[in-house]
């Protein structure tokens, strides 16, 4: 009985206080003011006893938890959002690595065509290399009257030296020359300074260099000595002149053949 008693004394308390909280006005909706200053719409305060937030004395229970509650679910949204930014932040950046990586292979498919274009470029030196041989080998020359064993005939890859280019022998020399024929006709050795040029060399031995320390005879057929002369040769190539470059005449065989029996060289 004085429970029943305590319940219905609680209860009217309750309802005493809320009933004497309300401010009820013509310009403003009415307002629960609780017993220690909190103030609710009368709809929000309802909603909060019927979820029993409301205490015997009308006051708000404290919701702090509830606002705790509520933060953590927000924080677990903002993470799964962040785990969704991160997720796509790390698949664009394996996007980024993938495409890296397909250049890389794109680079690395792309070195047989370089390697290709390298290959074809030592074609082209070896094409350009056999075009100037075959150039060289065909260039044909004929300086002179073009009588063979007098003119110089450049023809087939060989230089043919004629008489044109020969001079009279100094008296100086012809004592040694006469004394070089008559070793070549004997088959013994020269006299010293002398050296065996023969019929057929070729530029290597011959040159606007060799001129410097030797001067060079031929033999004729008619066992008469000529100087072969660099100023002569000059005349109708440059390199033995200055020392130019041989040009088209690179490569080529030289031969007195057609006007010499035999040309030696003489130290001077």
């Amino acid at each position: 009985m004085k429970a029943l008693l305590k319940n219905s004394l609680s209860a009217a308390a309750t309802a005493a206080a809320v009933l004497f909280f309300v401010s009820c006005t013509s310009d403003l909706p009415p307002q629960v003011i609780t017993a220690n200053g909190d103030s609710y719409s009368e709809k929000e305060f309802e909603s909060l006893k019927d979820a029993g937030l409301v205490d015997e004395m009308g006051n708000v229970i404290d919701t702090t938890l509830t606002r705790k509650v509520s933060s953590s679910s927000t924080a677990t949204e903002a993470k799964s959002s962040g785990s969704k930014d991160f997720s796509s932040s790390a698949a664009a950046s394996s996007a980024s690595e993938n495409v890296s990586s397909s250049s890389g292979d794109v680079s690395s498919d792309s070195e047989p065509v370089e390697s290709s274009s390298s290959e074809e470029e030592e074609d082209d030196e070896e094409s350009s290399s056999s075009v100037a041989e075959e150039s060289s080998s065909s260039y044909e020359a004929v300086f002179g009257s073009g009588v063979v064993g007098e003119s110089i005939i450049a023809k087939d890859g060989v230089i043919s030296i004629g008489t044109d280019a020969m001079v009279e022998v100094d008296d100086e020399n012809k004592d040694a020359l006469d004394a070089a024929k008559a070793a070549l006709d004997e088959g013994k050795d020269l006299p010293d300074g002398f050296g065996n040029l023969g019929v057929e060399t070729t530029f290597e031995d011959f040159n606007y260099e060799a001129f410097i320390e030797n001067a060079f005879f031929c033999l004729t057929e008619d066992d008469s000595w000529l100087e072969i002369s660099r100023s002569e040769l000059a005349k109708n190539i440059p390199h033995f002149k200055n020392g130019a470059d041989l040009g088209p005449l690179e490569g080529f065989a030289v031969r007195f053949a057609d006007a010499c029996k035999a040309v030696v060289s003489l130290g001077e």
